[in-house]
């Protein structure tokens, strides 16, 4: 074997990690999104419609509590509790 065939068989094969890396690195990107993304997905109400008092008002996507979280009153509460 040539010394040019080899370089470019290893040319080829570092070609092939990177691809590969990229590739696999583009996959476990959006598999860990949509595996986010079915975390929020939840219809169901668990205190009975009273969203300010509910534990689970940070993962909820119900309209009202998207409502509820885009009010001034709703970020006011937030910041003092983070305070």
């Amino acid at each position: 074997m040539s010394a040019l065939k080899k370089k470019k068989d290893r040319r080829e094969f570092l070609k092939s990690i990177v691809r590969n890396s990229i590739l696999s690195g583009i996959g476990l990107f959006i598999g860990s999104n949509l595996k986010k993304k079915d975390k929020k997905i939840d219809h169901n109400c668990y205190n009975n419609g009273i969203c300010k008092n509910c534990d689970l008002i940070n993962s909820c996507a119900l309209p009202q509590v998207l409502s509820l979280k885009n009010s001034d009153l709703f970020k006011k509460k937030i910041r003092e509790i983070k305070k």
